[in-house]
């Protein structure tokens, strides 16, 4: 299997739906953490958005005891959406993610792995 041009191949990604896919890092945290249900959720902003004009953008999880928001930036703080989860065992009080545009789909990934 090619490599990509950033030197990964695609054995180093997980697809979560047809145009989306994330890091093996991501993966192992979202099984460890049961939160998949979090990657759909981010996976459907993606969805509302046009790469050529955003091909990056953040999701950041804020929790407050069993409910929580979800904001989706620019990567400059402006806020392209947000989403409020009335309920959630999330066991974080705060998780961010990255999602960049690599010209065929989406990947989100952990900022570590940016």
């Amino acid at each position: 299997m090619g490599k990509s041009e950033e030197g990964q191949t695609q054995a180093e990604f997980t697809r979560v739906t047809g145009g989306v896919l994330i890091t093996k890092n991501l993966y192992y945290v979202a099984e460890d953490l049961g939160c998949f249900w979090l990657l759909h959720l981010y996976a459907s902003h993606l969805s509302c958005l046009l790469p050529d004009e955003q091909p990056f953008t953040c999701m950041k999880l804020t929790v407050e005891q069993t409910s929580a928001v979800d904001h989706i930036e620019d990567g400059n703080g402006g806020i392209l959406g947000s989403e409020r989860i009335e309920y959630t065992d999330f066991p974080l009080s705060d998780f961010t993610l990255f999602g960049c545009w690599n010209g065929d789909c989406w990947v989100i990934m952990l900022p570590e792995d940016y």
